[in-house]
């Protein structure tokens, strides 16, 4: 599967994005934008809440949610590439896996912006 990483600003902050040949989609880190949406001040912080989030989910019987979350590789700051939780821009997507976990008024400002 050929992929090609990109580089989203949005409110001033870097979002991962991987162009996916095959699928011929957009995937984005789950990880960035609830980093984003919950103003976490750094990626370790950001990853620790979306850890949280997803086992606070697991327990609550959602894990089918987190089941179809796609990881793919994208290369983090220490320029290493990770196994790292994606999701497509569809919006549908994206509001069943984050719209209970993060503040609502961001989630729609950065749909907007994916449809942009």
């Amino acid at each position: 599967m050929a992929t090609h990483d990109l580089v989203k600003i949005f409110d001033s902050s870097k979002i991962r994005v991987v162009w996916d040949d095959e699928q011929e989609k957009y995937f984005f880190s789950v990880v960035d934008v609830v980093g984003v949406l919950t103003e976490q001040q750094t990626a370790r912080s950001a990853s620790t809440y979306w850890a949280v989030t997803k086992k606070r989910l697991i327990s609550e019987g959602a894990d089918e949610l987190i089941t179809n979350c796609k990881q793919l590789k994208l290369q983090a700051t220490d320029g290493k590439r990770y196994s790292t939780d994606v999701a497509d821009a569809a919006r549908q997507n994206l509001e069943q896996r984050l719209g209970r976990s993060v503040i609502q008024r961001s989630l729609e400002e950065f749909v907007e912006f994916l449809d942009r």
